[in-house]
């Protein structure tokens, strides 16, 4: 089962990086693109805790689903988009 376990994960990832590859080809979308791979690795670390220690792997999933949540979030919000905000402007005075 360990050995079954162990390709299943390998083509998990290796299954994330050619998707994402393939969706960043043809959409020219970096956020979709990177959002299908982390879909994919996630379900390989979920693979990983089909055997035991359950106790240790649980932690890299869960470090995996906080890792995915936050770039989700940072790309969602334009977190990489942002500009630099303008300085104030100088106050006009009344007098001609």
């Amino acid at each position: 089962m360990s050995t079954l376990v162990d390709y299943a994960v390998l083509a998990c990832m290796a299954a994330g990086i050619g998707s994402a590859a393939v969706v960043l080809l043809v959409s020219r979308n970096a956020v979709l693109a990177l959002r299908v791979g982390l879909d994919l690795w996630l379900a390989a670390s979920l693979l990983r805790i089909a055997e035991p220690p359950v106790g240790e792997h649980l932690l890299y999933v869960v470090a995996i689903m906080v890792i995915r949540q936050l770039i989700r979030v940072a790309l969602v919000t334009g977190w990489s988009q942002r500009r630099p905000v303008d300085p104030p402007a100088a106050p006009r005075s009344s007098v001609p």
